[in-house]
């Protein structure tokens, strides 16, 4: 009788992390209990705003600091203290918006607020400093490393035995490889024997961890090698080799029970949707209400200055390739161009106002897109849109082109804070900014938005587009 017949499990199963959870409960307790002990000191009151304060940051460290990585125990002290630095600063950035749109900010102490901001980042930081190590000098004293083999000899079985070796807390260590032949690329590793021998191998060097990365060339081998390996009682991992794709959001699901290998997918879903659309709405809005004297002048100027209407109108792709609308200050000349045809701007364009050259070198040409943002065409991040004729000529000479319409096209993003704002008059540099799009998309996060965002104020000062 086939095994699976009788017991059905699950390919996606939860893992609890103690040493997680002990790090998010004293994060929420450091949070909340300075709070009550500032509060104390100041004015002997814990009131009900203070209350409510107190429960939706206990509910934003939840969603943020998971998401951030701070968790993660093969993480460098360093990457794990910046990581909470902008974790941090995006639950008070959120505490803030919320207390300016509710009109609440008044309820609150101002020097009770700032300490408590300082504080609970210090205390946080010195527990976790204070945890990690002795996590580490627990498990290197009392835990022995069990044995690890890799299956392959492919570069990405080598960054593989290399990183197992070089986090301590998994606790495990490679000694060897097994393939047809022996490998130059893995000479770091000790070439233990082919297939053929493995039973002999597992038996002789006591290994507890198998893992197998066969490139795709080689997937028929995979169910003969998975049972062959079943066989001596060890711990059985496959890492597929998609080294060769060019994946947008990769990840492994579950469906009615079936496991679902994704090669691409939007990473904004549900939650995660919602909030980056509460984000995009709420920022759009209070930007446009703090400029809308600077939004009225422009008008004013661009009428004064050329014949024309205020705003500059084209059709772009959005999300899954919908097309809509964009809207900008119009910054050239009323000019008809071919059907077709999309003349990007360049430097000392005949066609651009005088106005509009000062409009476009500050970017101030873009804010009407804040308005996209409100009725969701838009994001505030996320990749450039392009003309509807840039698509539908380079999705045919860069791979993976379209795959950047996975997302919500955004007024500013990662690729044009790297080096790719502005005109794309060669194929390499529309290359260069598809790459940074995608790098964006598979590593999207509120606090990665924040960053550039601050990031692109500071680069409006420093370059300069068309």
């Amino acid at each position: 009788m086939n095994i699976s017949t009788i017991t059905r499990n699950k390919l996606l199963r939860p893992y609890p992390n103690l040493l997680m959870v002990l790090q998010l409960f004293i994060d929420c307790l450091v949070a909340t209990e300075s709070l009550c002990l500032l509060v104390a000191y100041k004015s002997n009151s814990f009131s009900i705003q203070y209350q409510i304060l107190a429960i939706i940051t206990i509910l934003l460290i939840f969603i943020t600091y998971h998401h951030s990585g701070q968790y993660r125990q093969n993480k460098p002290l360093l990457f794990l203290i910046f990581s909470r630095f902008k974790a941090w600063s995006t639950v008070i950035f959120i505490l803030l918006v919320i207390g300016f749109i509710t009109k609440s900010l008044s309820y609150y102490s101002r020097e009770v607020f700032i300490w408590w901001i300082a504080i609970v980042f210090i205390v946080q930081n010195l527990f976790q400093i204070l945890i990690k190590s002795l996590y580490l000098r627990i498990r290197n004293k009392y835990y022995q490393k069990k044995h690890a083999l890799i299956l392959g000899s492919s570069p990405l079985a080598k960054k593989l035995a290399l990183s197992i070796n070089k986090h301590a807390w998994l606790g495990q260590e490679v000694i060897g490889y097994v393939d047809k032949t022996k490998s130059k690329d893995f000479a770091d590793f000790t070439f233990l024997g082919s297939l053929d021998q493995i039973s002999d191998i597992i038996t002789k060097n006591k290994i507890n961890h198998v893992y197998i990365t066969l490139p795709s060339q080689r997937l028929d081998e995979l169910e003969l090698t998975c049972l062959k390996l079943m066989k001596e009682g060890v711990d059985l991992h496959w890492t597929p080799d998609t080294s060769s794709f060019n994946l947008i959001n990769h990840h492994i699901k579950e469906i009615a029970g079936l496991p679902i290998i994704t090669f691409s997918e939007s990473p904004l879903v549900g939650g995660k949707r919602v909030f980056k659309r509460v984000f995009d709405f709420t920022f759009s809005l209070i930007a446009m209400i703090c400029l809308l004297p600077i939004l009225l002048l422009v008008a004013l100027l661009i009428k004064l200055d050329s014949s024309g209407p205020v705003f500059f109108r084209q059709e772009r792709h959005g999300w899954d390739r919908e097309v809509f609308n964009i809207y900008k200050f119009r910054s050239m000349k009323q000019h008809q161009e071919k059907k077709g045809l999309v003349t990007q701007a360049i430097q000392g364009d005949p066609r651009i106002t005088k106005l509009g050259a000062f409009l476009r070198k500050t970017s101030i040409d873009e804010l009407p897109q804040l308005i996209n943002v409100l009725i969701g065409d838009m994001s505030i991040v996320g990749p450039r849109p392009h003309a509807i004729a840039h698509n539908e000529y380079f999705q045919h000479k860069i791979n993976g082109y379209l795959s950047r319409h996975k997302i919500k096209p955004g007024i500013t993003g990662l690729a044009q804070i790297t080096g790719y704002r502005g005109e794309t008059d060669t194929d390499e540099k529309m290359l260069g900014r598809i790459k940074q799009d995608l790098t964006y998309i598979n590593n999207w996060s509120l606090e990665l938005d924040i960053e550039i965002i601050l990031k692109t104020m500071i680069a409006l000062w420093l370059e300069e587009a068309y």
